[in-house]
């Protein structure tokens, strides 16, 4: 990882877990409990290659900073076992895109430490931005409105090789 290694933080089973459990329904899906908080909204968006070269990626943790957190969780969505102790961390921005590619191709969880804004990096074409309508229009970087009509028309686009695509479409944005 780039930044100071003494600053990335391993959690314990029980505390990468819990994330998951307070998070996830399953590897590819914030929880329902978690998504229904009033005033939270789940956004999907088109993949993101890189949280530093990507301009979408670095704008992902440019909210999380923007919005008071200089530090996250990450976390591989299914438990890889005892023998990968780094799969789940809390770690400073600085090293959230190092950390995700030494995950790769897993689909991973990037959260605030309250857990009150998250988002998921699936391996199938899409991510999942979620948390109050501030941190999610700031990762979008235009309006929920806006960005669920662009994933419409990229989900439409990618429908022949990637099925799944449309009914995200039609589970968020309508």
């Amino acid at each position: 990882m780039s930044g100071d290694i003494t600053a990335v933080r391993k959690l314990s089973a029980t505390e990468s877990d819990r994330i998951r459990s307070d998070l996830l329904e399953s590897e590819q899906q914030f929880s329902d409990t978690w998504s229904s908080v009033p005033g939270r909204f789940v956004v999907p968006a088109e993949e993101v290659s890189d949280l530093i070269t990507d301009p979408s990626g670095a704008r992902i943790l440019s909210a999380f900073a923007a919005h008071g957190y200089p530090e996250v969780y990450c976390s591989t969505t299914s438990d890889l076992g005892s023998a990968h102790s780094d799969q789940a961390v809390l770690t400073p921005l600085a090293d959230v895109n190092d950390w995700r590619w030494d995950h790769a191709p897993l689909d991973v969880v990037v959260a605030s430490p309250d857990l009150a804004v998250a988002v998921l990096f699936s391996v199938d074409e899409f991510i999942l931005i979620g948390g109050n309508r501030g941190f999610v229009e700031s990762a979008l970087g235009r309006s929920i409105a806006d960005g669920c009509a662009e994933f419409k028309a990229y989900a439409e686009d990618m429908a022949t090789a990637s099925r799944h695509l449309p009914e995200l479409a039609r589970r968020f944005c309508e």
